[in-house]
């Protein structure tokens, strides 16, 4: 998700039996002193105000001798103050992983990067914990030989953080003179490659890899029929038919698709045989049209599942996977089963692609069931 330092959480207030969401984003005020060198960092809270594609740009201010007043960024990613004695301050926003699930998931802890004079002195300090109670830093005052935390006083546990904001406790940290400069951060050639570039493990640089990595083709399946099918929010169940040549042999197979969105479900795709399809296809036309929450749906919808269970066709992706793994042969490498893979169309023949344990994937579906992999990629991640 490569973590823009936005996270949107919902309050809700019942007033009137209206139901109102506010949207919260956060920046760090980062002011820049030309007299003393040093940066001060500060926390700004930002509710129902989206910010821009320019707001999350990288921010930099460069000091000449003569700039004598301070300078403040807003910094709702990365940004850098340089100073005229050269001096390098960079600071950079992230978060966690938020999940649709679990206690707090939606509201992962936020937390911030330093590096000072191209040396990394501050990898994912938490500023806000998970659950968002607020922030626990007053301020952060950063020099080229020292960095203190202002924290406020805390109390309680994971999921009730109490923050006394009328006391704060400084945590002076030293920057060592033995760190090393962060080549990742400020490359040698200085030729830093953006995150979230896809970086070829297999495949070449061929026009289907290009479109692969910047994902940029034809998502509309090459196909000659589609069925809507079961779409209900009680157990989360998307379900449907369609006549699809998926192997690009020239022949349509009757396809139906399964997704259950959790944790631990995958979506499945069967390949039917006549008499199975015929079948499925008179179950969804005997579908209910009342789609809200209908228990005559849901138990219609339930019903083809069984169905669909109890035939032998093989689905995917488990029938290319050895258990609840898929085996990369081109790049010997061995991920997890997709839990989601995407359709895509090239040049009128249907791929597949996925991604799983840091695997991008672009893959042929054989007619026996098996793949060609086309193209693998690994994404440059952000560099906290």
């Amino acid at each position: 998700m490569k973590h823009f330092n936005k996270l949107v959480f919902f309050i809700f207030i019942a007033c009137l039996s209206t139901l109102y969401a506010d949207e919260y984003y956060n920046y760090f005020k980062m002011t820049c002193d030309p007299l003393t060198n040093t940066v001060k960092l500060e926390n700004i809270d930002q509710w129902n105000e989206r910010p821009s594609k320019d707001d999350y740009a990288f921010k930099q201010k460069i000091f000449t001798k003569d700039d004598l007043k301070p300078e403040s960024l807003s910094i709702y990613r990365d940004g850098e103050c340089v100073f005229a004695n050269k001096t390098k301050i960079r600071l950079r926003l992230g978060s966690d992983d938020a999940y649709p699930y679990g206690q707090c998931g939606a509201a992962p802890a936020m937390w911030f990067s330093l590096w000072v004079n191209k040396k990394k002195v501050l990898s994912r300090t938490i500023y806000n914990p998970t659950c968002n109670p607020g922030s626990i830093l007053e301020s952060v005052d950063i020099s080229d030989k020292n960095i203190t935390l202002n924290r406020y006083k805390t109390s309680g546990d994971f999921y009730s953080i109490d923050i006394n904001t009328s006391v704060v406790q400084p945590e002076t940290i030293i920057v060592k003179d033995n760190l090393s400069v962060d080549t990742i951060e400020y490359p040698t050639d200085g030729k830093k490659i953006p995150a979230g570039t896809k970086i070829l493990l297999y495949g070449d640089n061929n026009p289907i890899c290009e479109a692969f990595r910047k994902n940029d083709w034809n998502t509309n399946i090459k196909r000659k029929e589609y069925r809507n099918g079961c779409s209900y929010s009680a157990n989360t169940l998307n379900s449907y038919t369609v006549l699809v040549d998926i192997n690009n042999d020239g022949i349509y197979e009757r396809e139906y698709v399964d997704s259950r969105w959790g944790r631990f479900e995958y979506t499945d795709i069967y390949y039917l045989d006549e008499n199975t399809s015929k079948t499925i296809d008179t179950l969804f036309e005997q579908l209910s049209q009342d789609v809200g929450y209908n228990p005559e749906r849901i138990e219609q919808c339930e019903k083809i599942v069984e169905v669909i269970k109890e035939t032998k066709s093989p689905s995917i992706p488990k029938s290319w996977a050895d258990g609840d793994q898929l085996t990369l042969h081109s790049i010997n490498k061995t991920v997890r089963l997709p839990h989601i893979i995407d359709r895509v169309t090239y040049q009128n023949k249907n791929y597949f692609q996925f991604f799983s344990d840091g695997i991008y994937g672009l893959i042929e579906y054989k007619s026996d069931h098996s793949f060609n992999e086309i193209c693998l990629a690994k994404e440059v991640e952000e560099n906290y």
